[in-house]
């Protein structure tokens, strides 16, 4: 009787063996973490094992935060929009919503440099295109033929071909190069670290190319979208869309990696392949992950979260098509220089977000952030902290400059820009290799087709900033969608009858 009880416990823990699936995550940064954490959120319907696998010794990936002398210092991202809904629903969802801080009210402006000065971007300004042509008229950035020429937007002829173009194409076509050289390459270029002649209009921001279809003109697309009521006082970046952590975007990542099991995280783990192994009965998909060179782990689905040349070299020993369709994103390398200074060393007055810079002033630096008037909190009373951001497609050279020169040269520019007398009270130098995807033209083509080979995997999902957007909401939406995926394939299997 004793052997028959025995029998029957050992065949139902052999059942929920054979019930439980395994996920493996390989990365660990937003868009891994955001998996995870939809995965656990469905895991009450499947009951799945995760394994979350980071090569580092830290998750975020490049959300990082430092407290220091009591400054709030972001190695990374400072904030996110929330007009893309992800991240601010996750805030929501994992008890963060009392932390969220929207920018200042006040100085919600952009400046941009003009022969080494700093001037207003004009008030109303979109990132492509004028809310308020009288601002536009009366802006020292623009000549008196520029200013005709933006002017004549309305009355250019509208494309109808529906094809992808670059966003410096389309800003020409449409604005004239003034608009594009001394405005929209600054703006537009430094947030993706981007030559604008090859920026996709279509990946970035498709929204224009669809006032163009729907109303001719992008000025008259924008008045009638009411853009004049929501971005009254503003000018670049609409920074009442922004928002960030009390204490720090950091914040975020502890949030998540604490309501993930202990035993599912492991950090120190460099995935050095995957492949797809014979699928046990019952199931719809297996795969095996080598890591840290000699283990291994079965899993009934993987997530590959990160930049798409690694997630080609896992892809590759089984499928080189698809690895070869991963490779042609391209990608660019930053950097993030933060500095702090006391007030009464800085004559600017600061009375803006901070500030960007053409390519044709032929400066070292793409863009600053005033990280201390864009958020309170971020530096102590009497200081200012600057975010200073170099690097991209456009500056690789600068990328050979050892720490210590990256930060002289960040002080430098913005020394003669801000009226600093004397050095910051410190630097931190933070850099991010080949972490930027360049979207090109017709980089929608490339996604549907690393998507149409991908889906021929079943119990594969490849995500990352470099298909559908590269701001947190953007990988957020990316990772969680990719773990319903997972989870809807793994419940159309059954396990076998015991």
């Amino acid at each position: 009787m004793e052997f028959i009880y025995l029998a029957s416990f050992l065949g139902f823990c052999q059942m929920g063996e054979q019930l439980r699936r395994r996920v493996v995550i390989v990365g660990g940064g937003i868009t891994g973490l955001a998996a995870a954490w939809q995965i656990l959120e469905e895991c009450c319907r499947e009951p799945v094992e995760l394994v979350l696998l980071e090569s580092s010794d830290r998750f975020g990936g490049v959300i990082q935060t430092i407290h220091r002398d009591g400054f709030l210092i972001e190695a990374g991202p400072d904030s996110f929009i929330t007009d893309k809904t992800g991240a601010m629903d996750l805030c929501q969802q994992i008890s963060l919503g009392d932390q969220l801080q929207a920018t200042r009210s006040t100085c919600r402006r952009a400046l941009v440099v003009r022969n080494h000065k700093l001037i207003p971007v004009p008030a109303g300004f979109v990132l492509m295109g004028p809310t308020r042509l009288r601002s536009i008229l009366s802006s020292p950035l623009f000549s008196l033929r520029g200013k005709l020429r933006i002017a004549a937007e309305p009355f250019i002829r509208a494309k109808s071909d529906g094809q992808d173009e670059s966003v410096g194409s389309f800003v020409v076509r449409r604005f004239g190069h003034e608009m594009l050289d001394r405005l929209v390459q600054p703006l537009v270029g430094g947030i993706y670290t981007a030559d604008t002649d090859v920026l996709s209009l279509g990946s970035t921001f498709p929204r224009f190319l669809e006032m163009e279809a729907r109303h001719g003109s992008v000025t008259r697309g924008l008045a009638k979208s009411g853009r004049r009521r929501s971005t009254s006082g503003q000018s670049g970046a609409r920074y009442s869309l922004f928002m960030a952590l009390h204490g720090g975007m950091e914040t975020l990542v502890t949030q998540i990696v604490g309501q993930i099991p202990r035993q599912s995280l492991r950090l120190g783990c460099r995935v050095q392949a995957i492949h797809p192994r014979p699928v046990p009965a019952g199931r719809s998909c297996a795969w095996s992950v080598a890591y840290n060179r000699d283990q291994k782990i079965d899993a009934d689905a993987v997530v590959v979260c990160g930049p798409s040349h690694l997630a080609a070299q896992l892809v590759e020993p089984f499928d080189h098509g698809l690895a070869g369709e991963l490779v042609k994103i391209r990608y660019a390398s930053s950097v993030v220089v933060n500095l702090g200074y006391r007030c009464d060393n800085i004559s600017h007055p600061l009375d803006a977000f901070g500030f960007v810079v053409p390519r044709k002033e032929n400066m070292g630096i793409l863009a600053g952030s005033f990280s201390s008037v864009k958020f309170e909190g971020r530096a102590p009373r009497g200081h200012v902290l600057l975010r200073v951001f170099l690097g991209g497609v456009l500056q690789v050279g600068l990328l050979e400059l050892d720490d210590s020169r990256l930060a002289a040269l960040a002080h430098k520019d913005v020394a003669g820009l801000l009226g600093i007398s004397g050095p910051p009270l410190f630097s931190m130098v933070h850099r991010y290799d080949q972490a930027m995807p360049q979207y090109r033209v017709d980089h929608r083509k490339a996604v549907a087709e690393i998507s149409r080979r991908a889906e021929t995997h079943t119990g594969l999902e490849i995500v990352g900033n470099g298909f559908e957007g590269v701001g947190l909401p953007d990988c957020i939406r990316q990772g969680q969608l990719a773990a319903r995926r997972v989870m809807a394939c793994l419940a159309t299997s059954k396990p076998p009858a015991i």
